[in-house]
């Protein structure tokens, strides 16, 4: 039976797969073996289904400045950042069509690819399993998660960060006659006394406040404020309702994940941030729920933990490839 649209494909099916592509790219395989794969290609739907699955992880693995396109992608994700309708709906366009090949935005948004593409015109930015603390002009302190990029500009009477992508961490400093703001693509945050962290996704952005408060104004206008010990998300167009503020959202300055009742599939996705490779899970064990705490910057050991207290195990299925499946 085929999977449903958007799924992952079967495990059985997704680890004949890279068996079958480790050996093409091996240069071992002869022309019986291409015949056997085609014929094992051809025998069901989703075997094709998770070919194309191994296809786009190798492409998610190719190194985009290496790319003779770089400079022609840094452009077209500058004119998104620019006001203009164009270019805007040109980047709903692209994240449908990357979303109707079947990996979709929450596991797009995780790979390495988009932010190394916005770090090429970013003035701050890190990379896979980087955590990064700097200094900014008026004294504040700016933390930036794995896969982050930051816009700076502190001139004139306003402090402004822009959050292009991943997530950051900011303790301000009092400066009398200049607010400090941080804009993301859903609206802006206005910080009053403040420690909070910001996290940006396609459809909108968390914040979370440990000290003072936050002020929320989205795109089309609408607000709210978000006081300490609490979080929020928000669209262009609205603002959830706060809730108690996360320990996790606080615990990746310091190099940890924390899971509370979390399940799975989304820690994985967490981990994902530090990993340089792809990590899958199996749909018969997404569900599961973690707790504890983890170390951010080793995710390979961090699985290993898991499945030390559940029962699940980590295969490698290529190079750069971690599968979490229900222990055997």
């Amino acid at each position: 039976m085929t999977a449903p649209a958007g799924s992952p494909p079967p495990d059985a099916a997704l680890a004949a797969a890279a068996a079958w592509f480790a050996l093409l790219r091996s240069g071992d395989a002869s022309p019986a073996d291409r015949q056997r794969w085609q014929a094992w290609l051809d025998g069901a739907p989703e075997h094709r289904q998770a070919w194309g699955y191994v296809e786009r992880i190798r492409t998610r693995f190719t190194a985009v400045q290496d790319s003779p396109a770089r400079h022609a992608a840094a452009q077209t994700l500058q004119r998104v950042r620019e006001p203009s309708g164009v270019s805007r709906r040109r980047m709903l366009a692209w994240g449908a069509a990357i979303a109707a090949g079947g990996l979709g935005w929450a596991t797009w948004r995780h790979t390495e690819l988009p932010v190394r593409a916005l770090a090429w015109t970013a003035d701050v930015h890190t990379g896979v399993g980087e955590i990064r603390r700097m200094a900014l002009p008026d004294g504040s302190a700016l933390w930036l998660n794995a896969l982050s990029a930051v816009d700076v500009d502190f001139g004139g009477t306003l402090r402004r960060l822009h959050l292009l992508a991943g997530e950051i961490q900011v303790r301000t400093r009092p400066a009398p006659g200049r607010d400090f703001v941080t804009d993301t693509r859903h609206g802006r945050l206005r910080a009053f006394g403040t420690r909070f962290t910001a996290r940006v996704a396609s459809a909108a952005t968390l914040v979370a406040v440990y000290e003072g408060a936050m002020a929320i104004t989205t795109r089309t206008g609408a607000e709210a404020i978000v006081a300490a010990g609490q979080q929020a998300w928000f669209s262009s167009e609205a603002v959830m309702p706060s809730t108690p503020a996360e320990a996790a959202r606080d615990a990746w300055t310091r190099g940890v994940v924390i899971a509370d009742n979390l399940p799975l599939a989304d820690m994985a996705r967490e981990l994902s941030r530090y990993y340089g490779g792809h990590i899958s899970v199996s749909a018969e064990v997404a569900s599961l729920r973690v707790f504890g705490s983890y170390p951010a910057q080793d995710p390979v050991r961090a699985l290993h933990m898991l499945a030390s207290v559940m029962p699940i195990q980590v295969r490698r299925w290529l190079p750069g490839w971690l599968h979490v499946q229900r222990l055997a």
